[in-house]
């Protein structure tokens, strides 16, 4: 349809595309996982403001592959203020939305079903320097109803783990970063991003910056249930509560060694380990000689020997270090050096006179308030730690260290979604705790997904790693199998 004068042109539903104003910082988002970000100077004028907003939607557009005239929704920092806005392709400019070409009962009637799984309200304008809105000037005074849809469906392109479907309720892009499951939501990692989606829906909620491409996403258990550690290789990290904004977190040294326990990053140099809090700031904590983290506390550190069977909770950098506690190994034999953190918990591995076997000490603050054995497992730097579910993935087994129940697994296993996925030949499984065993279908190239996480519905979340470095990865929300 053409356009005449300054007149709004029909505008499809969807896509929208929403651009969030922070200080001086403009991000535009898109259903999808994509989003550009532009800053301004402080005294921006009217016309540069106009311009970066102008630029963010245009890059996201471009990444879209977008061609027609698109709905934008502009949220301002005060989030009660809402405007609706569109991009002129032609002139490659926002504009206000003055007149709607089609009814709204005309609109609700062309859209599907899925379209109309969507979340009404109200999109916000950008506002200038001093407390004015500096793009008033393009901005029209006036409330507007837009339509953020969910992400469509989609076929995961490798065999879909064993239980489900490979038919995804729907799909984003990812970078190639296992997602979290956190309070209803799917955490996940889009170039130097950190967004959120409803599970349920697949509806992108926020997103947040780290200031590096994101190479691994944790949940810091120890440090809060809703607290999460962004990180890049070995000396970049970035922590903060779920859906607030990310800290970066300095590195208290050069030669300072990056360790994570229970997905929480310590970095230890010579007699210390230093632990960030939620708002990216260190404590320093005295660490005896031979010993590592373990148990990451809101008031401390439990550190555990590597030569001897005793461990210290640490409250401070005192060179006065607080009396050891003995720990006792169950059946007898000698500790291997190997230490794990499973949430509260730390494990021991011991070698002992018939066999190999862990040994679990439970904490609650300052003290142990119990141990047990769980025979046959044995540790290794390579060994996995699910700290939500109180489950290992060692050399050898898999084990629950709460109930102490335990299943051998080959030592090629991998972990996903409380599960151990076992590929060796024709004997692809499936591997609970229980010792339930289900044939994993894992196609002739031996390319299989293998979930992250599992819905209070059933669906899985699976990550899929492209092969292929000009092609994002995905997320994908598979069905239930039947």
């Amino acid at each position: 349809m053409s356009k005449t004068g300054t007149t709004t042109p029909f505008l499809p539903s969807f896509p929208v595309i929403t651009v969030y104003r922070t200080g001086n910082r403009f991000e535009a988002t898109a259903p999808g996982g994509f989003t550009s970000t532009q800053e301004v100077m402080e005294g921006a004028t009217v016309e540069q403001l106009n311009a970066a907003l102008s630029a963010c939607v245009i890059s996201v557009a471009q990444q879209m592959s977008v061609t027609a005239d698109t709905r934008v929704a502009v949220i301002e920092e005060d989030r009660s203020v809402q405007y609706s806005m569109w991009l002129d392709m032609a002139e490659q400019i926002v504009k206000p939305v003055e007149k709607p070409k089609v009814p709204k009962k005309k609109l609700w009637a062309s859209w599907t079903r899925q379209q109309k799984i969507v979340v009404f309200g109200g999109m916000a304008a950008v506002i200038a320097v001093g407390g004015a809105l500096g793009a008033r000037a393009i901005i029209p005074q006036q409330q507007a109803q837009v339509v953020i849809s969910a992400p469509a469906a989609a076929q995961l392109p490798v065999a879909a783990p064993a239980g489900w479907d490979t038919y995804a309720d729907y799909a984003v892009d990812a970078s190639a970063v296992n997602p979290l499951l956190l309070d209803g939501h799917i955490v996940y990692a889009h170039g130097s991003a950190v967004k959120r989606m409803e599970a349920s829906t697949g509806i992108a909620t926020d997103s947040k910056e780290a200031g590096f491409q994101i190479a691994k996403l944790s949940q810091a258990f120890g440090l809060g249930q809703d607290v999460i550690v962004a990180s890049a290789g070995t000396s970049q990290v970035a922590v903060g509560h779920t859906g607030g904004e990310l800290h970066r977190v300095e590195s208290p040294s050069d030669s300072a060694k990056l360790v994570w326990v229970s997905g929480t990053p310590v970095y230890t140099t010579v007699g210390y380990v230093h632990v960030p809090d939620a708002d990216g700031k260190l404590h320093r904590y005295s660490a005896p000689a031979d010993s590592v983290p373990a148990v990451v506390t809101s008031s401390g550190v439990w550190m555990v020997s590597t030569v001897e069977a005793k461990a210290w909770f640490i409250t401070n950098d005192s060179p006065e270090l607080p009396g050891a506690q003995q720990l006792s190994f169950g059946a007898g034999g000698e500790a291997t050096g190997d230490v794990l953190g499973v949430g509260n918990s730390f494990v021991v591995g011991v070698r002992g006179e018939k066999q190999d076997y862990v040994q679990v000490f439970d904490t609650d603050g300052q003290s142990i308030t119990g141990t047990r054995m769980i025979p046959q497992v044995s540790l290794s730097g390579q060994s996995v730690v699910d700290p939500s579910r109180h489950i290992l993935l060692g050399t050898n087994a898999m084990a629950d260290v709460t109930s102490s129940r335990a299943v051998p697994v080959p030592g090629s296993s991998k972990y996903g979604a409380g599960y151990a996925w076992v590929a060796s030949g024709s004997e692809n499984q499936r591997v609970s705790l229980s010792g339930q065993k289900v044939p994993w279908q894992v196609g002739k190239s031996n390319s299989a997904a293998i979930p992250d996480a599992v819905l209070e519905d059933g669906r899985a979340v699976v990550l899929l790693r492209s092969e292929n470095s000009r092609e994002s990865s995905r997320i994908y929300v598979l069905r239930v199998r039947g």
